[in-house]
Protein backbone atom coordinates (compact mmCIF):
# COMPACT_ATOMS: atom_id res chain seq x y z
CA UNK A 1 0.00 0.00 0.00
CA UNK A 2 3.00 2.20 1.05
CA UNK A 3 4.34 1.66 -2.42
CA UNK A 4 1.07 2.48 -4.55
CA UNK A 5 1.32 5.88 -2.41
CA UNK A 6 4.92 6.46 -3.57
CA UNK A 7 3.72 6.00 -6.83
CA UNK A 8 1.06 8.21 -7.02
CA UNK A 9 2.64 10.69 -5.42
CA UNK A 10 5.71 10.43 -7.86
CA UNK A 11 3.30 10.51 -10.86
CA UNK A 12 1.14 13.81 -9.71
CA UNK A 13 4.29 15.23 -8.69
CA UNK A 14 5.49 14.64 -12.91
CA UNK A 15 2.04 15.68 -14.04
CA UNK A 16 2.58 19.24 -12.23
CA UNK A 17 5.95 19.90 -13.40
CA UNK A 18 5.30 18.73 -17.32
CA UNK A 19 1.89 21.33 -16.76
CA UNK A 20 3.26 23.60 -14.47
CA UNK A 21 2.13 28.05 -15.19
CA UNK A 22 6.22 28.11 -16.23
CA UNK A 23 6.35 25.86 -18.78
CA UNK A 24 2.80 27.25 -20.43
CA UNK A 25 3.70 30.62 -19.62
CA UNK A 26 7.51 30.65 -21.75
CA UNK A 27 5.43 28.70 -24.61
CA UNK A 28 3.71 32.07 -24.81
CA UNK A 29 6.34 34.42 -24.77
CA UNK A 30 7.52 36.10 -27.99
CA UNK A 31 11.41 35.32 -28.75
CA UNK A 32 12.43 39.12 -30.24
CA UNK A 33 14.99 38.55 -32.76
CA UNK A 34 17.74 41.54 -32.89
CA UNK A 35 20.23 42.07 -36.06
CA UNK A 36 23.34 43.60 -35.52
CA UNK A 37 25.58 45.02 -38.28
CA UNK A 38 28.00 48.04 -39.17
CA UNK A 39 27.54 50.63 -41.71
CA UNK A 40 29.65 50.67 -44.49
CA UNK A 41 31.21 53.64 -45.94
CA UNK A 42 30.43 54.64 -49.81
CA UNK A 43 33.62 55.69 -51.68
CA UNK A 44 32.53 56.35 -56.01
CA UNK A 45 29.64 54.77 -55.35
CA UNK A 46 31.13 51.17 -53.94
CA UNK A 47 30.08 49.95 -50.14
CA UNK A 48 33.19 49.08 -48.19
CA UNK A 49 33.25 47.42 -45.09
CA UNK A 50 34.76 49.21 -41.57
CA UNK A 51 37.38 46.25 -39.67
CA UNK A 52 36.72 48.17 -36.88
CA UNK A 53 33.04 48.76 -36.98
CA UNK A 54 33.24 44.95 -37.49
CA UNK A 55 34.92 44.04 -34.21
CA UNK A 56 32.20 46.22 -32.45
CA UNK A 57 29.23 43.91 -34.09
CA UNK A 58 31.58 41.18 -32.61
CA UNK A 59 31.09 42.46 -29.43
CA UNK A 60 27.43 43.59 -29.29
CA UNK A 61 26.67 40.28 -30.34
CA UNK A 62 28.11 38.71 -27.37
CA UNK A 63 26.65 41.48 -25.29
CA UNK A 64 23.34 40.64 -25.70
CA UNK A 65 21.14 39.51 -22.73
CA UNK A 66 17.31 39.91 -23.74
CA UNK A 67 17.26 39.19 -27.43
CA UNK A 68 18.29 36.99 -29.65
CA UNK A 69 20.90 37.35 -31.94
CA UNK A 70 19.73 36.60 -35.41
CA UNK A 71 22.24 36.78 -39.06
CA UNK A 72 19.00 36.82 -40.97
CA UNK A 73 17.30 40.42 -41.38
CA UNK A 74 13.44 38.93 -42.89
CA UNK A 75 13.68 37.28 -39.25
CA UNK A 76 15.15 40.38 -37.21
CA UNK A 77 12.34 42.35 -35.09
CA UNK A 78 15.01 45.01 -34.53
CA UNK A 79 17.81 46.46 -36.18
CA UNK A 80 21.29 47.99 -34.55
CA UNK A 81 23.59 49.46 -36.65
CA UNK A 82 27.10 50.53 -35.62
CA UNK A 83 27.67 53.82 -37.04
CA UNK A 84 30.72 54.87 -35.44
CA UNK A 85 33.52 53.74 -33.11
CA UNK A 86 36.18 56.01 -31.48
CA UNK A 87 39.08 56.49 -29.05
CA UNK A 88 39.33 59.76 -27.10
CA UNK A 89 42.48 60.50 -25.41
CA UNK A 90 42.31 61.63 -22.32
CA UNK A 91 44.80 63.06 -20.32
CA UNK A 92 47.12 60.85 -18.28
CA UNK A 93 44.58 57.88 -18.71
CA UNK A 94 43.08 55.14 -21.10
CA UNK A 95 41.38 56.43 -24.15
CA UNK A 96 37.93 56.49 -23.73
CA UNK A 97 36.04 54.08 -26.23
CA UNK A 98 32.55 55.55 -27.96
CA UNK A 99 30.44 53.13 -29.76
CA UNK A 100 27.71 55.45 -31.61
CA UNK A 101 24.84 53.04 -33.27
CA UNK A 102 21.41 53.47 -34.17
CA UNK A 103 18.14 51.36 -33.63
CA UNK A 104 15.34 50.49 -35.59
CA UNK A 105 12.15 48.68 -35.04
CA UNK A 106 10.66 46.61 -38.39
CA UNK A 107 7.61 48.03 -39.77
CA UNK A 108 6.12 45.56 -42.18
CA UNK A 109 9.23 44.87 -44.75
CA UNK A 110 10.79 48.15 -43.85
CA UNK A 111 12.72 49.38 -40.89
CA UNK A 112 11.57 52.55 -38.92
CA UNK A 113 14.34 54.56 -37.37
CA UNK A 114 13.82 54.43 -33.90
CA UNK A 115 16.80 56.25 -31.56
CA UNK A 116 20.45 56.92 -31.43
CA UNK A 117 22.41 55.38 -28.94
CA UNK A 118 25.78 56.14 -27.62
CA UNK A 119 28.25 54.58 -25.03
CA UNK A 120 29.23 57.02 -22.22
CA UNK A 121 32.31 58.92 -21.97
CA UNK A 122 35.36 56.83 -19.87
CA UNK A 123 34.59 53.54 -20.88
CA UNK A 124 37.84 52.19 -21.49
CA UNK A 125 37.79 48.53 -22.87
CA UNK A 126 35.83 48.37 -26.45
CA UNK A 127 33.48 45.36 -25.09
CA UNK A 128 32.50 47.21 -21.88
CA UNK A 129 31.26 50.23 -24.27
CA UNK A 130 29.60 47.33 -26.64
CA UNK A 131 27.25 46.06 -23.32
CA UNK A 132 26.57 50.06 -22.30
CA UNK A 133 24.70 49.99 -26.06
CA UNK A 134 23.02 46.85 -25.92
CA UNK A 135 22.07 48.25 -22.24
CA UNK A 136 21.09 50.66 -23.73
CA UNK A 137 18.53 50.07 -26.38
CA UNK A 138 16.95 47.34 -24.42
CA UNK A 139 15.72 50.16 -21.95
CA UNK A 140 14.86 52.06 -24.88
CA UNK A 141 13.11 48.92 -26.25
CA UNK A 142 11.18 48.35 -22.87
CA UNK A 143 10.27 51.78 -22.08
CA UNK A 144 9.15 52.47 -26.02
CA UNK A 145 7.57 49.12 -27.31
CA UNK A 146 4.49 47.81 -26.96
CA UNK A 147 5.44 44.40 -27.20
CA UNK A 148 1.97 43.10 -28.45
CA UNK A 149 1.87 42.51 -32.29
CA UNK A 150 -0.75 44.25 -34.73
CA UNK A 151 -2.58 42.23 -37.25
CA UNK A 152 0.07 43.11 -39.96
CA UNK A 153 2.80 41.56 -38.11
CA UNK A 154 4.64 44.98 -37.12
CA UNK A 155 5.64 45.68 -33.67
CA UNK A 156 3.70 48.94 -32.28
CA UNK A 157 5.90 51.69 -30.54
CA UNK A 158 4.09 53.74 -27.96
CA UNK A 159 4.15 57.24 -27.60
CA UNK A 160 6.94 58.49 -25.35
Amino acid sequence: MRNVSVLLASVVFAIFTVISPVTTQAADQKVWKILIKAATTEVNGQQFADSELDATVKDLRKATHGLIVTDNESEADFLLVVVERKAVAMSGQPASKTIVATLSVRDGAAWKPATKLQSGVGTTIWRAAAEEIIIKAEKWLNANVDWKRSTAGNIMLTTP
